[in-house]
């Protein structure tokens, strides 16, 4: 009959763990897997009576794509179970031998027996439910160390720092920002495989999203020198309604793979192009990296599953990204497709289409191109920046922009221009004094982060490729982008920070001092209660798990104590949250918390909540 992992299993009279069991050399498909099922890891139990003899056999599987495997401790468990199967086994044997039982009778025990069966079945559901609470606390209690790491660097890194002291500020946040990415994964593939995945629908800007996340990203091609192309349609509608999140974490796994797969001096295309006759948003992720082979494409999707194992050891990483991204895809009615060859590169993309203008009003652009045509623009770039300039006049083309010119050196500009964009290495020969003196605005593009102009001039400004036209549309109109610029004038408000983790609440403190907040702390939901009822507070960053009395609890409080007589209002309270599952916020939300800020949370994020209120 061949070899089995059953029938090993038989033979010995021993029960068999085995994870990975498609790498194992007794795995028989047709005789371990008659259910024809993609079958991870398998536990096999013989039950043995009395005589030792076989009587049944246990069979327990995990499909792939699943986060957990079997352990010992699932062993003991079925041992249990055995003893129970055993006994009732026997009784049954007893029974039918038994003329003074009627099948009446039998199937009254038999009943007792499946209930039995079910209760037992219920408890040990309870106990998933347990572990995966258990796993989201975990999760919470690695977010809360991390956030303050993180936090606590970027604070770092925006002072005066020499360029190596630079460097190792960038490498703490980049294996911050991994951890962050690692945990992030598995929480996700956690939430996939509990059915958890729904689309949330929001308004947003898609492209302020987007801009976002090419800034994040830059920094960490830059230290590779990847040319990072993007192109982001300036005819994208101003806002969409679908889910910010997923989308975002979709195109930041791609683009993170599309780094990690391709070499020094490589490069990656990162589209997102607006189709109106459809009304249709087209995302594309394309590299120069290894690709993948035609037969491990669809293998690729599947949770912990990488190329091979050498991909696993060259280049790290979970095997969870994509897999993750396919089911967010899916959430979002739409397929993660792929196209790549070995040793050529991939390209990742999907199509999210919006069926009404409660998703999509193709009226409501983010730019005014009339505006943008009142501007008379010079391009001056050098041939090392060909790419760059040729993806610049696509962006122009596509906004109606026509009022631009190409020019080879400077004296070639006519001298009523009003902005003048140029390659940083030609930079040298613009006349400084003369652009200044008519007011021309210079804009000037340059591919590494840390070179610096040889000189100093109000007219200069200096941006990183790769484009981001909603800043050098700001820029051409005078209009401030910068969204921290107004959080360097001060606003003075009385804050409260409510937080037993006192690192945590610490940078909290720190950001929110340096927009101008007088800040009280409390380590509990009662001293939630007792700063709200003591002092005239504008806000409250309350978080979710503390030892004593939780922030639902003291919220509640706060919320029965505000509608007493003469009570004062409550003040803007935000909700803090380690874990941000589906049923954490819901919780959250029914116990009144109308704003929630999940960790990590960035001095962006804090200012977004301290300011736009």
């Amino acid at each position: 009959m061949g070899q089995s992992i059953i029938l090993e299993a038989v033979k010995l009279k021993l029960p068999l763990l085995i994870n990975r069991i498609s790498d194992h050399k007794l795995y028989a498909q047709a005789v371990d897997n008659t259910l024809q099922k993609p079958i991870k890891d398998i536990l096999i139990y013989p039950i043995l009576d009395t005589s030792d003899e076989l009587v049944a056999v246990i069979q327990a599987i995990i499909i792939e794509g699943n986060f957990y495997q079997f352990i010992k401790d699932d062993l003991e468990n079925l041992r249990g179970f055995t003893n129970f199967f055993l006994n009732t086994h026997s009784r049954f044997k007893y029974l039918s031998n038994d003329k003074n039982f009627s099948q009446v009778d039998i199937e009254k025990i038999v009943s007792v027996r499946l209930n039995e069966i079910s209760q037992s079945k219920k408890r040990l559901e309870e106990q998933i439910s347990q572990k995966d609470q258990y796993f989201a606390q975990i999760v919470h209690e690695l977010r809360t160390p991390l956030n303050a790491i993180l936090g606590f660097t970027e604070l770092i890194q925006t002072d005066n720092m020499e360029s190596e002291k630079i460097d190792y500020i960038n490498s703490i946040l980049s294996s911050g920002n991994s951890m962050l990415e690692l945990i992030n994964d598995i929480l996700d593939n956690a939430k996939a495989q509990s059915g958890a995945i729904v689309a949330e629908r929001e308004v947003f800007s898609l492209i302020d999203e987007l801009e976002s996340l090419v800034l994040l990203f830059a920094s960490r091609m830059d230290k590779k020198n990847i040319c990072f192309n993007t192109y982001i349609d300036p005819q994208l509608p101003k806002l969409i309604k679908s889910d910010k999140k997923k989308i975002k974490q979709i195109l930041s796994n791609l683009v993170g793979n599309s780094i990690k797969f391709t070499p020094h001096g490589g490069a990656i295309n990162l589209d997102v192009i607006y189709n109106e006759n459809a009304h249709s948003i087209d995302f594309s992720v394309k590299d120069t990296g290894i690709g993948i082979a035609k037969e491990k494409q669809e293998a690729i999707f599947e949770a912990f599953t990488q190329e091979d194992h050498t991909t696993a050891e060259e280049f790290g990483g979970t095997g969870l990204g994509l897999n993750i991204s396919k089911q967010f895809t899916a959430a979002l009615g739409t397929q993660l497709c792929l196209e790549s060859q070995k040793g050529e590169g991939a390209r990742f993309y999907f199509n999210l289409t919006c069926q009404s203008k409660d998703e999509i009003d193709p009226h409501l652009k983010a730019y005014d191109f009339e505006k943008l045509n009142t501007q008379k623009v010079a391009l001056l770039f050098s041939p090392n920046y060909a790419q760059a300039l040729e993806l610049l006049e696509q962006y122009f083309k596509r906004a109606n922009f026509t009022n631009f010119q190409r020019y080879d050196t400077y004296h070639d500009i006519s001298k009523n221009i009003d902005c003048i964009i140029c390659s940083i290495d030609n930079v040298n020969s613009l006349n400084i004094i003369e652009i200044e003196l008519n007011k021309v605005k210079v804009v000037v593009y340059r591919k590494e982060m840390l070179r610096e102009l040889d000189f100093k001039s109000d007219a200069i400004t200096l941006f990183t490729l790769p484009i981001r036209f909603k800043k050098l549309y700001a820029t051409l109109l005078d209009i401030g982008d910068n969204p921290n610029a107004h959080y360097a004038q001060k606003v003075e408000k009385l804050v409260a920070i409510v937080d037993d983790n006192a690192i945590s609440a610490k940078y909290l403190k720190v950001v929110l001092e340096k927009y101008g907040a007088k800040v009280l702390l409390g380590r509990d939901g009662s001293d939630a209660i007792e700063l709200y009822k003591n002092h005239n507070l504008d806000m409250m960053f309350l978080d979710e798990y503390m030892q004593h009395m939780n922030g639902s609890e003291a919220l509640m409080e706060m919320h029965k104590l505000s509608l007493h007589e003469g009570a004062k209002a409550l003040p803007q309270i935000i909700g803090i949250s380690g874990m941000s599952t589906p049923d954490e916020l819901h919780k959250m939300r029914t116990s009144g918390f109308g704003e929630i800020m999940g960790k990590p949370f960035s001095p962006d994020t804090i200012a977004k909540f301290y300011f736009e209120k």
